[in-house]
C-alpha cells in the first residue's frame, strides 16, 4: 500500500513539473543567477551499506548573504533531507544539478548548527545557484520546508520527555547541545498537486511560500471545480490534525529562544 501511494505522489509530480515546462531531462541552463556560488564539487564514495555517500573532498556554498555553508570531507550523506516521494520527479539527491545542493543541505540537517528555516532557505538558493529552473527550485523548497525536517535547541532537563513524544528525537550536535528533531507528516496526493498548482498559478516569493501552510494551501482555489464529500475533508484533515498536536508538544516543551 505504501509503495502504491509512493509511486501515485510521484507520477502526479511529475505530470505537474512537467506543465511547468521543467522536467529533468529537459532542465535548461541558468547561469549567472546572483544567488550564491558553490566552492568545489562533490567527490563522494559510496558507503558499506549502499544507501550513504561519505565526501572524499570538501564543498561549500556561499550564498547571497556572503555566509559560508561548508560540507567538509568526511561528511555522511544520504539525501533524507529532501521528501523522498520527490526524487522519482526531480531525480535522485546524487545526481542533476541540485545535487551540489542536497549534499551541502543533508550535511547541515544532520548537524542542526544553523536553524532549520535558514538552511532550508539555502538549499533553495543553492538550487538555483547549481541552475535548477525557477518553479522546481520553489517546488523543491517548499517540500523542504513543510515537510522537510526541523529541530530547536532544549535544555538537557527536558530532552528526555521530549524524546519521548511521536515524531520527536533528541540528538546532540556538533557543539554538544541537545537538539529536538521533528519530522512533519509526508505530503499527501492531493498536497502534491496543490504545490505545482501554487506555484504555477502564482509563481511566489519564498516569502509567500513559507506563509502558504498547510491549512493555507487546502483552503486555497483549485483549478478543478469538483467538489469533495465532508468524508474526504475528514480523511485529509487527520494527519494534518496529528502535525498540530505534534507540534504544539513539542513547543509546549521547548523554551523559547
Amino acid at each position: 500500500m505504501y509503495r502504491k501511494r509512493l509511486y501515485q505522489l510521484a507520477t502526479l509530480l511529475v505530470a505537474n513539473i512537467s506543465a511547468l515546462g521543467c522536467t529533468p531531462d529537459s532542465l535548461p541552463p541558468v547561469p549567472n543567477t546572483g544567488i550564491g556560488q558553490f566552492e568545489g564539487t562533490v567527490v563522494a564514495q559510496w558507503s558499506d551499506n549502499g544507501r550513504e555517500m561519505i565526501l572524499q573532498q570538501p564543498i561549500s556554498f556561499v550564498d547571497s548573504a556572503n555566509k559560508r555553508w561548508d560540507a567538509p570531507a568526511g561528511s555522511v550523506v544520504d539525501g533524507a533531507s529532501i521528501p523522498s516521494v520527490f526524487w522519482s520527479a526531480i531525480g535522485g539527491p546524487f545526481e542533476g544539478k541540485y545535487r551540489n545542493a542536497s549534499v551541502v543541505h543533508d550535511v547541515y540537517c544532520e548537524e542542526m548548527t544553523e536553524p532549520w528555516e535558514n538552511v532550508h532557505q539555502m538549499f533553495y538558493e543553492a538550487c538555483r545557484s547549481g541552475g535548477v529552473a525557477e518553479a522546481q527550485s520553489k517546488i523543491m523548497y517548499y517540500a523542504v520546508y513543510h515537510f522537510g525536517p526541523r529541530w530547536q535547541m532544549v535544555s538537557e532537563a527536558d530532552a528526555p520527555a521530549i524524546d519521548q513524544q511521536a515524531g520527536v528525537s533528541v540528538r546532540r550536535d556538533r557543539q554538544g547541545r541537545h537538539m529536538a528533531r521533528y519530522q512533519p507528516v509526508p505530503p499527501t496526493v492531493e498536497e502534491v498537486e496543490q504545490i505545482a498548482e501554487f506555484v504555477s498559478d502564482e509563481a511566489p516569493t519564498a516569502d509567500q511560500m513559507r506563509q502558504m501552510d498547510r491549512e493555507q494551501l487546502h483552503r486555497r482555489p483549485r483549478r478543478s471545480d469538483v467538489t469533495r464529500s465532508p468524508a474526504e475533508y475528514g480523511q485529509q484533515g487527520q494527519p494534518q490534525q496529528l502535525e498540530r498536536r505534534t507540534g504544539r508538544n513539542l513547543q509546549r516543551n521547548m523554551p523559547q529562544r
